[in-house]
């Protein structure tokens, strides 16, 4: 049970910035000082051993090293606890200050089949959807899924369902708690949405976090020819088929020997993890053999060990810290860190797997981690008839 976090409301009250007026010909422009002290104090009083959980659990592959202090003293930290807080203040998922919140945002939440707790799923719809305007405009779909042992309300931290406020995106967050409940129910889900908004079918997503990420490559081996582009997150390339060793969640296995694999249609990836939270994949580890599946439909070098080793020693940081050779490399400085980024691509020089390693994350989504999924994720689509895929322009 989730508790009221006194003094947090939908905003950032305790954090402390300092407006400082610069000079830009005759305008003026207003930039923010990161107060580290301030924010720090900020998460203590949200609740530093609750939020320790979230940012450094060893059952998800922790790398030594974590400092809490200094990931709460860190600029990374900002938005993740404005959106803990806001997630927080209200127990009930429902309360009318979070379903205005959202409506404020251009979203109208609500939470269907609410009575039976195996299928509920909550959704958010751009307001424009329901005014009058272009008669021909469609919608792009976003899945959402949460992670293990988390309530659907969740995914409302991880920075999706704002994402999806600004682009105008139709989510829908199930719950994601069991593999078997999850692939029934996306067609499902994406049935009932057909029948009530005007959805893009050439542009349907799914981005999970944690055991949701596991989901999500999970889906995506079920569903290839549904979705354009999928974003497993907090998981590495060894979970693909559900687990490293089998404990994880044997819930979520695909068996090696399973007929989805059979299926030969590409699907462009984009795994993000903090480098505080999963290792790159290790020598000797058979579980690779889904990522590989998906590396050779999609036309890109498979993981060997000889790779992997080769990462280990690489002069490029982002192959270090990926546990990979990448084709195309490059680190983007945001949230006040490194994302230190991967590509592998295929004979077009497209890039259908990415990987984002996120420096001084733990285990939970980062500030700009939906951004940096979707500004992936948008670039494609997939022909509805054919099942091609597009790269959009």
């Amino acid at each position: 049970m989730k508790k009221a976090v006194k003094g947090f409301l939908f905003g950032m009250t305790a954090i402390v910035t300092v407006l400082m007026p610069m000079a830009t010909g005759a305008a003026e422009e207003s930039a923010n000082e990161f107060d580290a002290e301030a924010n720090a104090a900020a998460w203590t009083e949200f609740d530093k051993n609750d939020a320790i959980h979230y940012f450094n659990s060893p059952a998800f592959g922790k790398i030594d090293g974590y400092d809490f202090d200094t990931f709460i003293h860190s600029e990374l930290s900002v938005k993740i606890l404005e959106r803990m807080q806001r997630w927080s203040a209200y127990p009930d998922e429902m309360d009318p200050e979070v379903v205005k919140y959202w409506a404020e945002q251009g979203l109208v939440k609500a939470m269907n089949d609410a009575d039976d707790p195996d299928r509920t799923w909550a959704s958010y719809v751009p307001v424009s959807v329901n005014e009058a305007g272009d008669a021909d405009r469609t919608y792009p779909v976003l899945f959402v899924l949460h992670g293990g042992g988390n309530p659907i309300y969740m995914t409302e931290a991880y920075g999706y369902i704002d994402l999806a406020a600004e682009e105008e995106l139709i989510v829908a967050a199930p719950w994601a708690g069991s593999n078997e409940i999850i692939v029934e129910e996306i067609p499902r889900i994406l049935e009932e949405l057909r029948s009530k908004y005007p959805i893009d079918e050439s542009r349907i997503y799914c981005a999970g976090f944690s055991q949701g990420g596991m989901s999500s490559a999970i889906l995506a081996a079920h569903y290839p020819e549904l979705f354009a582009a999928v974003a497993p997150g907090g998981i590495r390339v060894s979970h693909y088929c559900g687990s490293v060793d089998g404990n994880i969640s044997e819930a979520l296995y695909i068996p090696e020997d399973s007929e989805l694999w059979n299926k030969d249609v590409e699907i462009p990836i984009i795994n993000l993890s903090g480098m505080y939270d999963q290792a790159p994949v290790e020598t000797g580890n058979t579980d690779v053999f889904a990522y590989n599946h998906f590396m050779k439909v999609n036309g890109c070098k498979e993981l060997t060990d000889e790779a992997i080793e080769a990462a280990m020693v690489s002069e490029d940081i982002v192959e270090q810290v990926g546990g990979m050779l990448f084709d195309k490399t490059e680190t983007k400085v945001l949230d006040g860190t490194n994302y230190y980024i991967g590509d592998l691509v295929n004979e077009e020089e497209i890039p259908m797997f990415r990987m984002v390693r996120i420096e001084g994350l733990g285990h939970w989504p980062s500030g700009s981690l939906a951004y940096v999924a979707w500004e992936y994720m948008s670039q494609f689509s997939r022909n509805p008839e054919t099942g091609e895929l597009i790269i959009n322009s």
